[in-house]
């Protein structure tokens, strides 16, 4: 029974973590057979930002959220940043009023995260931090759209206005993924001082040239871009298994698994 057992991933990030999310029929639809080591157990928190983990009395409970399961979990994903990097920087400035530059906002949210895992560190729970994805923001005309869209769903009669505030702001494709990669390479650095891992999938999602080597600079692939008016990558067999094969790989060659975070299934371990 031992060999059947799989080690369970917590999961916990805002909405874009629903491509960790699998059982036995989606691991068979996406290629995976059953010999594998780590299933995803996944609290996906929709809206959830890196602003919030200041804020312990937060709607979303999402530093309480975050502790507790690193208490309780011998494995852990903090998936968080892509809401900050997407939506966050244009709020505050568009509806907030505020003035900031890419370097100084991905320094803002690498305090906090500093801040998380000063929190959680000594639970013996083994964290990795998986890096945002290449921005599906990828026209002007779409991303203004729809940024003004989300930023003014309260108030939208205000939207004109933030159209025109972001035509000033908005950063194009290139820097919107430098700005995502800057970020990346920050909290990676942060993981390895903090002994937690890092990830992301952006190798597996980036553009290709027909010899299959990644364009520069770096930018999402035609193939993974969504087709509806929404920030998530297009939901395909690929990208869930980006996602899986990156879960498996994190996690290699650690400690020993808490007995609370295995079960079994069906004979399976899940």
């Amino acid at each position: 029974m031992a060999e059947n057992l799989r080690q369970v991933v917590d999961i916990v990030g805002d909405s874009h973590t629903m491509f960790f999310k699998s059982d036995l029929r989606i691991l068979r639809r996406i290629g995976v057979n059953r010999a594998i080591r780590y299933m995803p157990r996944v609290q996906q928190v929709n809206g959830a930002s890196l602003t919030g983990v200041r804020k312990y009395a937060s709607t979303l409970r999402l530093k309480e959220i975050i502790e507790e399961k690193a208490k309780t979990s011998s494995h852990m994903v903090v998936s968080l940043g892509q809401v900050d990097l997407e939506l966050g920087f244009y709020y505050r400035q568009v509806v907030k009023g505020e003035t900031w530059q890419p370097a100084d906002y991905v320094e803002f949210l690498a305090d906090i995260y500093k801040g998380l895992l000063e929190g959680i560190g000594g639970t013996g729970c083994q964290v990795a931090l998986k890096g945002v994805n290449l921005t599906v923001l990828s026209t002007r005309l779409f991303s203004k759209r729809y940024l003004s869209r989300i930023l003014t769903e309260k108030s939208p009669d205000t939207r004109a206005e933030a159209e025109a505030k972001l035509t000033g702001l908005m950063l194009g494709e290139p820097a919107q993924n430098a700005f995502h990669l800057a970020f990346n390479a920050r909290i990676a650095g942060l993981a390895a001082e903090h002994g937690a891992r890092y990830f992301d999938i952006n190798d597996r999602v980036a553009a290709r040239n027909p010899r299959g080597v990644i364009l520069q600079p770096m930018r999402l692939a035609t193939a993974h871009q969504p087709i509806a008016f929404d920030h998530h990558l297009a939901p395909t067999i690929h990208v869930h298994r980006a996602h899986f094969d990156a879960l498996q790989a994190v996690f290699q060659q650690t400690g020993a698994t808490k007995a609370a975070d295995l079960h079994v299934v069906d004979g399976v371990g899940v």
